[in-house]
């Protein structure tokens, strides 16, 4: 029975104030904000693409001028896209260590543990589409097991 341990329980209180504590980290850190931010500087140029499409780019001549343009103010979105993504594990590493320092590693660790199971689940779409961002469950728990001791 995993879920009795998230009950009302001194444990599962700690481990919930351990998430809470690292998503306060992302918002220390402003990766939620530069995240909001980047969405809202492409969702001009993504309206403008999608309207286009159902458009402009219907008439044969304009629609291969507009198309090579698209490609011209895509192309900071997509590279800003990339860097954030690619920066996205460091991010999640770093709000585990704020969350630690918060909770002086209680919590957190313990919380790692539980969900380093989910992994193993194969064809659990939300485990894959958490660990597209996020680094290997083992190595958080080892990069916070370094910065406890």
């Amino acid at each position: 029975m995993r879920q009795a341990q998230y009950g009302d329980t001194q444990t599962g209180i700690e481990r919930l104030a351990g998430v809470a504590a690292h998503e306060i980290g992302h918002l220390r850190n402003w990766d939620t904000r530069i995240n909001m931010l980047l969405h809202y500087l492409t969702l001009p140029v993504n309206f403008g693409i999608g309207l286009a499409n159902t458009t402009i780019n219907r008439i044969p001549i304009f629609g291969l001028i507009f198309t090579l343009a698209t490609v011209v103010f895509r192309l900071p979105s997509d590279i800003a896209h990339f860097l954030n993504g690619s920066t996205s594990q460091l991010q999640e590493y770093q709000a585990d260590r704020f969350a630690g320092k918060l909770m002086n590693g209680v919590g957190i660790l313990e919380f790692l543990d539980d969900i380093s199971h989910l992994n193993q689940k194969p064809g659990d779409k939300f485990c894959d589409w958490i660990t597209r961002s996020h680094p290997a469950i083992e190595l958080r728990h080892d990069e916070l097991t370094r910065e406890s001791q």
